[in-house]
């Protein structure tokens, strides 16, 4: 009998450590919800903690329990921007196909993931990691993961000897980025887009092409 009892209660203390680190969780995530929009619209510059904790509806303390500064909290929201694109590109390739095929099918789904005015995504185009300060850098480890997955496609297409592939990843990457400062709705659709883009470079290196 004290047995169940104390099963009951150890069982009581697991869910309520269970609950407590639900409500963090949705907590932080509100706060990155939140981050994601002020600093798409407002930028990292002109976004303060302040500024952030008041759309929350909390004190800023409660935000640096989450993050240790502006900084770490931008670099979440960056960093959850990307994980958005990196689903989107990899579930676009999981199906086989030729490699110019599957190349197509990641154009589309990156292009789709930032044309779908998500304020992650929104914040992801906008920003151009550079590299040159410790804050750039870990903005740059989080895009070169990503493109990690261009950089593999790229890799197994049926290329030309001396086909430059790091400038051909750039390049095409450079243009789908693009799309997102012309794009408007109603016109070509974001898939249409990106398979005319791929389909540009394929007909410049791959003869049998438009055949």
């Amino acid at each position: 009998m004290n047995e169940g009892k104390i099963g009951v209660q150890v069982s009581a203390r697991n869910n309520t450590g269970g609950n407590r680190n639900k409500g963090q969780e949705n907590r932080r995530g509100e706060m990155l919800d939140v981050a994601a929009r002020i600093f798409s619209h407002q930028g990292y510059a002109g976004t303060s903690i302040r500024d952030i904790a008041r759309e929350v509806g909390v004190q800023p303390s409660s935000l640096y329990y989450f993050f240790k500064s502006k900084e770490d909290l931008f670099v979440a929201v960056y960093e959850k921007g990307v994980n958005e694109i990196v689903n989107a590109v990899t579930k676009a390739t999981t199906k086989a196909g030729t490699p110019w095929a599957r190349l197509e099918r990641a154009a589309t789904g990156h292009l789709e993931a930032l044309l779908a005015r998500d304020d992650y995504n929104t914040l992801v185009a906008s920003i151009v990691p550079r590299g040159s300060t410790d804050f750039d850098r870990r903005l740059v480890q989080n895009r070169d993961d990503y493109e990690k997955l261009f950089v593999d496609l790229i890799a197994d297409l049926p290329l030309p000897p001396r086909t430059d592939r790091r400038l051909l990843r750039l390049t095409m990457l450079g243009a789908l980025n693009g799309v997102v400062n012309w794009y408007r709705p109603g016109g070509a659709s974001p898939a249409s887009i990106a398979r005319k883009i791929v389909k540009m470079f394929r007909l410049q290196l791959d003869p049998d092409a438009g055949s």
